[in-house]
């Protein structure tokens, strides 16, 4: 940034220097120059921050650190449609998780749920009797789309799926997302569901969250339950006996298949547009892309999956992981003070790599320039202690949808605490610097 900053001082002093002389043909020339040098040297940032996807709005997330790479009104609720179904799922690991749950638990199918198995225009799979595991629910609400699956997954949960929208609410408000509105659990809009629709919503209603939001959501899924990925990295996946296929097109085998993409998640309504949750790897880093609305959608099918693909590779370009720090490392440039230890200062190691998503303009931070959560450290300490903790390195002034890391330090020996003799002593000559 400094040296583009520099540039530009260089290219108004030549200017300065060169509009003074009369003579106009100069003043050309000296315009055409200043404009020459601009487009050899920062034109390459602004063509770059040009850059924009096909749809109404769009975010990439580096998932680890939280960092955003790239967003186009990435905060404006819109509608979601399929989308919603991670949030459903997340609740419903969530209740796994707890014990409160088994996968291997068989779901009865209500009337409401068993009826939308019917209409052929809406995302289902071949339902041929009343009962299923949540393991087969769940594949087929993540890798089909089923809505009957999501809403029979609701009902399991919390008895009904109002009372199930009540608690992905809650779970929303507790990751901080409070725009938005979730009136179900499928993402279907309230004109189709009709009588079944949330009490007191609006027939024209639907599911909206921020291309933001699903970010959030898709962060916090893939971080508490990352082996959903084990089921949506797949191009078909077996449903009670039948064969379901994804509808994910960026998966490899897939038409518009790329490598690296493990996932996620496709959603389509009228209002919503075709939308579509990427998870991939990327020069290390492991990447969430949510498109919303992708543009031309109604004359091209994969329009959304072409856009993702043009978004990734933008980003892949211009952004990596590096490694800063191997776990081991002791942060020598970093020493910690020891109050009344036989030493003043203390080495700490970090317990694991850390690593920094850059950009390629972008230099890391120093160690010295680390963040802890303390300087001080007060003897005796114990080697392999855990005497403070690192957050995880960021670049100022970008983007992070999560809080950083907290990385433990670990001291890299042992001390002790200094006798009353050694503390007068030490006492004795600060006072006669």
């Amino acid at each position: 940034m400094l040296s583009g900053i520099s540039l530009i001082v260089n290219f108004l002093r030549i200017f300065a220097i060169i509009v003074t002389m009369k003579d106009i043909m100069k003043k050309r020339w000296a315009i055409l120059f200043f404009v020459v040098l601009a487009c050899s040297g920062l034109g390459k940032t602004v063509l770059a921050a040009d850059f924009q996807v096909g749809a109404e709005h769009a975010i990439v997330v580096e998932a680890d650190s939280g960092r955003v790479l790239y967003e186009k009104d990435a905060k404006t609720p819109d509608a979601i449609a399929s989308l919603t179904k991670l949030v459903t799922v997340y609740l419903v690991l969530d209740k796994v998780k707890s014990g409160q749950l088994q996968l291997s638990d068989q779901v009865n199918l209500s009337d409401y749920a068993f009826e939308l198995t019917t209409d052929s225009s809406l995302s289902n799979v071949p339902f041929d009797q009343k009962a299923y595991s949540v393991q087969d629910l769940l594949k087929a609400t993540l890798v089909a789309s089923s809505n009957s699956a999501a809403i029979a997954l609701a009902e399991k949960v919390a008895g009904s799926e109002p009372n199930f929208v009540a608690q992905m609410r809650i779970q929303l408000s507790r990751w901080g997302i409070t725009s938005g509105k979730i009136l179900n659990a499928s993402g279907l809009p309230n004109e189709v569901l009709k009588d079944h629709r949330y009490p007191g919503s609006a027939l024209e209603e639907e599911n909206i969250l921020s291309a933001r939001d699903i970010a959030i959501v898709t962060m916090h899924l893939l971080e508490d339950f990352p082996e959903i990925l084990e089921i949506t990295k797949q191009t078909e996946v077996d449903f009670a006996g039948n064969s379901i296929h994804s509808f994910n097109q960026l998966l490899l085998g897939m038409a518009k298949g790329r490598a690296g993409v493990d996932g996620l998640k496709t959603g389509t309504t009228d209002l919503a547009g075709h939308c579509l949750v990427v998870t991939s790897i990327e020069n290390g880093m492991r990447l969430i892309t949510v498109i919303l609305n992708a543009d031309g959608s109604d004359k091209n099918q994969n329009t959304r999956f072409e856009q993702a693909n043009r978004l990734l590779d933008y980003v892949a370009k211009r952004y990596h992981r590096r490694k800063i720090l191997k776990k081991g490392s002791l942060m020598t440039e970093r020493p910690f003070s020891v109050v009344n230890g036989t030493a003043q200062t203390l080495s700490a190691y970090v317990t694991k790599d850390v690593t920094l998503v850059l950009g390629t303009d972008e230099l890391a931070p120093r160690p010295k320039q680390f963040v802890v959560s303390t300087d001080s450290l007060l003897a005796p300490i114990a080697k392999g202690e855990v005497v403070a903790y690192l957050a995880s390195p960021r670049i100022a002034g970008e983007r992070y949808l999560k809080k950083p890391e907290r990385i433990p330090l670990k001291a890299s020996q042992s001390l002790k605490k200094a006798s009353d003799l050694q503390l007068w002593w030490r006492g004795l000559l600060e006072k006669l610097k």
